[in-house]
């Protein structure tokens, strides 16, 4: 983190892309689909109201939250330091489940804060048109890259998004 972040500080990072993990707030955990006779989806381990990690985990749960909440911060540190000193960047992520409930980064103080400085937007795109088997809603924090949205859309394999649906 620190060589990293003293670099960008210094000029050598004048972009970066980052798509933390998203296994501890994936909306397909506590669903309850078997996905054998003797084995369970995982269960919930975040929500709105602890978005750091719920209070009461497994050890092996923890280690989880853990690690996805210190990948996390590097990303938001990274995309800061980015706002900072006029880079560019990307943020990649889930986009925010309907459940009222639902944990999400994008429900984040420090994203919200990133959200609102200038040359800082946030745009969904569904991975299912650039050839993704489902729709699979996704948002992007976009750092100083205006035309972005426009150069993703020659990418895309399709025009209509696909009907599979996937957990």
């Amino acid at each position: 983190r620190d060589y990293w972040q003293k670099a960008a500080l210094d000029g050598f990072v004048v972009a970066f892309l980052a798509g933390p993990p998203c296994e501890t707030w994936s909306k397909a955990r506590g669903k309850g689909v078997p996905l054998n006779k003797h084995k369970k989806l995982p269960r919930i381990l975040r929500d709105e109201d602890h978005l750091w990690g719920l209070p009461s985990l497994a050890l092996r749960e923890l280690t989880q939250v853990l690690t996805g909440n210190e990948l996390l911060t590097f990303t938001l540190l990274m995309a800061a330091i980015m706002v900072q000193t006029g880079g560019a960047g990307v943020v990649e992520h889930p986009a925010e489940p309907e459940e009222e409930m639902a944990a999400s980064i994008w429900k984040l103080p420090a994203v919200l804060a990133l959200l609102q400085a200038p040359g800082v937007n946030r745009h969904r795109i569904a991975q299912g048109l650039f050839g993704a088997p489902s729709a699979k809603a996704t948002d992007l924090m976009v750092i100083n890259l205006p035309h972005i949205v426009a150069e993703l859309r020659c990418w895309m394999l399709r025009k209509e998004l696909p009907h599979g649906a996937s957990i």
